[in-house]
C-alpha cells in the first residue's frame, strides 16, 4: 500500500437525529449507508445510501426506540440496532429481539457485511459474567461463549467468518465461526475499539490510554502507535494498508481523527470541532466517513503517495540511528527487529545492511562472552537470557545454537544433581520442583522425566498404602488416599478399588440411614448403589424394604392428618 499523502473532504451532511455511521457502511465507490430520520414520523427511519455526488437513494424504512447505536451495512438493508438491554434485528420488514429471554446487559455488537450474521457481547445484570454470543440476523443464536474476563468490545470481520473480542485486562481473542480460538494477544491497557479485516488477515485494537495495534493472521502484532487519548473507535482497510481513529484526549469535547499508514505512521490527522461518534473506511482504503453527536456526516477521499508505507516509513536513518544509541539490551534487540524488517521491504539498502551486519558482529561477540562469563559463575539462568537476546539480534550465528545447547546441558546437569540430593534426604517435593525446572528449559530431557516418573511411582505407592492402613477405620479416608494416589500414577486395578469404596461408603451410608429410619435417605443411598452396581443384592434387598417402610409411615402420616379433619 502507498503512503497516504493527504485526505480531502468530499462532502459534508447534517441531518439531526441521524444515527452515526457504522463499521461496514461505507463501500469502495464512496456510497456511505445511513439510518435518516423520517420528517413528521417519530422514531421512523429510511436506510439511506448517500453517494459521492450527494445522491440519495432510500433502500427501507423501519420503526425502532431509542437506540445506543445502530450498525447497517453497505451491501445489505439488514439493520441490528442496540439498547443497553435489547438488540434489535431488523430485515426483511420484520423486527425481532435477540436473546429476548435472558435479562443481560450489552456491551458491545457487531452485524457482517452481508447483514447475515450478528455477534453480541453482554453481562449479566450485576456486571459479574460476561460472554460473547454468535447468531443469524433472523434472531436463532448458533452459539454462546463464557468469558473469563469483562468484555469491552465486540468486532466481526466482514464475511463473518471470524469474531474478535477484547477485555478490561486488554486481552484480545480472535475466535472462528465454528468457536474454536484462532489467537490471544495479550496487552496491559483496557482495551475500547476493535476492528477486523476481511478474512481475519489483521485485526486493529485500540485502548484506553491510546494505543492502537495491528495483529496479523497468526496473533503476531505487525505494529503499534501511541496516540494522546482515549481510542473510541476504530476501522481498517482490507490488507491493513490504512488504519482510522477517532481519538478522545481527556477532558476535551472535541475528537481527533487519525489516519494512519501500513506502519503505524500518522498520515494525516484533524481536530473535529464536534464529538465524533461514529467511523467508516471503505475496504480499500480510499474512502472515509465520520459522524458527529449533533447529526453531521463527513465523506473524506484518501490520497496516497508513491512511497510505500512500511516499517521503514519512519526512515532509515532513523531506526539505524536507534539501533546504534540504544544501551539498553531488550531496547536494542527491538530496534534491530524493526530495521530487519525495514530491509527487507526495501531490499536495495546496502550501506544500512552493512551497518545492521557490523552491529551484530559487535553484540555477537559481547553476547557469547557475557554468557560464558555467567556461565563460569554457574549462572545458568543469566547465560540463557543473555542467548536469546542473541537469538533476536543475530539469529543466523553458528556460534548460537552450540553455546545454547551448552548452558542447557549444564543447567540440566546441576538440577539433576540437585534433585538426586533431595531424593536422598527424602525431599520428594523438593526434588519435583528441581525436576520440573530441567523440563521448562529441556523439555525433551529424558533422565528428568525418568526421575520425575520413579518420584510419581513412590507417591502413588505411599497414597496406597495409606489406603490399606485406613480401610477399617476411616474409609473416606482411604478413598480420598487411593483418589490421590490415581491422581499422581492411573491404573484401572486402582480405578476398580475406588468404584468399590464409593460402593461400600454408599451402601453403609444407607444402611445407617435405615437403621435410623430415615427410609428416605436410605432409599436414595440404594438407589446410588444400584447406579454404580446394578447386581448389588443386598443393596436391590435393603431398597425393597426402605421403600416400604417409607409407604407405610407416609400412609400412617396422612391417616393422621385425616382423622385431625
Amino acid at each position: 500500500m502507498a503512503s497516504i499523502r493527504t485526505v480531502n473532504l468530499v462532502w459534508d451532511r447534517r441531518v439531526r437525529g441521524s444515527y452515526a455511521v457504522s463499521r461496514f457502511a461505507l463501500d469502495d465507490s464512496g456510497t456511505v449507508t445511513l439510518a435518516l430520520p423520517r420528517p413528521l414520523e417519530p422514531r421512523t427511519y429510511d436506510l439511506t445510501r448517500l453517494a459521492v455526488d450527494g445522491a440519495a437513494e432510500v433502500r427501507s424504512t423501519f420503526g425502532v426506540e431509542t437506540l445506543l447505536e445502530l450498525e447497517a451495512s453497505a451491501q445489505s438493508d439488514s439493520v441490528i440496532g442496540m439498547t443497553s438491554d435489547d438488540l434489535y434485528l431488523i430485515h426483511s420488514g420484520t423486527k425481532t429481539r435477540f436473546l429476548p429471554e435472558r435479562h443481560i446487559l450489552l456491551v458491545d455488537s457487531a452485524l457482517d457485511v452481508e447483514g447475515n450474521t450478528v455477534v453480541a457481547a453482554f453481562s449479566d445484570m450485576a456486571g459479574s459474567s460476561f460472554a460473547v454470543a454468535l447468531g443469524e440476523i433472523t434472531g436463532r443464536v448458533t452459539w454462546l461463549l463464557e468469558a473469563d474476563a469483562a468484555l469491552t468490545a465486540v468486532a466481526i470481520s466482514p464475511d463473518g467468518a471470524l469474531i474478535c473480542q477484547a477485555a478490561e485486562t486488554g486481552a484480545v481473542w480472535l475466535f472462528d465461526a465454528a468457536r474454536r480460538e484462532r489467537w490471544m494477544f495479550e496487552q496491559e491497557q483496557p482495551v475500547r475499539a476493535l476492528a477486523v479485516a476481511a478474512r481475519g488477515a489483521f485485526t486493529a485494537y485500540g485502548t484506553a490510554a491510546g494505543a492502537i495495534g495491528v495483529i496479523d493472521t497468526d496473533g503476531t502484532r505487525v505494529w503499534e502507535a501511541e496516540l494522546p487519548g482515549e481510542i473510541v473507535s476504530l476501522a481498517l482497510a482490507a490488507d491493513a494498508g490504512v488504519c482510522a481513529a477517532m481519538v478522545r484526549p481527556a477532558g476535551a469535547a472535541t475528537t481527533r481523527l487519525c489516519v494512519l499508514d501500513a506502519a503505524g505512521q500518522i498520515g494525516w490527522e484533524h481536530e473535529a470541532e464536534q464529538r465524533l461518534t461514529g467511523l467508516a473506511l471503505s475496504p480499500s482504503g480510499r474512502y472515509l466517513a465520520a459522524s458527529a453527536r449533533d447529526g453531521t456526516h463527513t465523506l473524506y477521499e484518501v490520497i496516497f503517495g508513491q512511497g510505500a508505507a512500511t516499517a521503514a516509513g519512519a526512515g532509515m536513518d532513523e531506526l539505524l540511528c536507534q539501533t546504534e544509541t540504544t544501551s539498553d539490551a531488550r531496547e536494542l534487540a527491538d530496534a534491530v527487529e524493526r530495521l530487519r524488517a525495514a530491509l527487507q521491504a526495501r531490499p536495495a539498502e546496502v550501506a544500512a545492511c552493512e551497518r545492521l551486519l557490523a552491529i551484530q558482529a559487535e553484540q555477537t561477540r559481547r553476547l557469547l562472552a557475557e554468557s560464558r562469563a555467567k556461565l563460569e559463575c554457574d549462572d545458568c539462568a543469566g547465560a540463557l537470557e543473555s542467548l536469546e537476546l542473541l537469538k533476536r539480534i543475530a539469529p543466523e550465528e553458528p556460534e548460537l545454537y552450540a553455546a545454547l545447547r551448552e548452558v542447557r546441558d549444564r543447567w540440566t546437569e546441576r538440577e539433576t544433581v540437585a534433585a538426586d540430593e533431595r531424593i536422598a534426604a527424602s525431599d520428594f517435593a523438593g526434588a519435583e520442583e528441581r525436576l520440573r525446572v530441567v523440563l521448562a528449559f529441556a523439555p525433551h530431557s529424558l533422565e528428568a522425566r525418568r526421575r520425575l516418573a520413579s518420584l510419581d511411582a513412590r507417591g502413588a505407592q505411599e497414597a496406597d498404602a495409606e489406603a490399606e492402613r485406613l480401610v477399617a477405620t476411616d474409609p473416606e479416608g482411604s478413598l480420598a488416599a487411593l483418589e490421590r494416589a490415581q491422581r499422581i500414577a492411573a491404573s484401572a486395578d486402582r480405578a476398580a478399588k475406588i468404584r468399590q469404596a464409593q460402593i461400600d461408603m454408599e451402601y453403609a451410608q444407607g444402611m445407617k440411614a435405615y437403621g435410623a429410619k430415615r427410609y428416605r435417605e436410605a432409599v436414595f443411598q440404594f438407589k446410588k448403589v444400584l447406579a454404580r452396581d446394578p447386581d448389588h443384592a443386598d443393596a436391590k434387598r435393603q431398597l425393597k424394604f426402605a421403600q416400604r417402610f417409607e409407604q407405610d409411615s407416609n400412609e400412617a402420616l396422612n391417616d393422621r392428618f385425616g382423622r385431625l379433619e
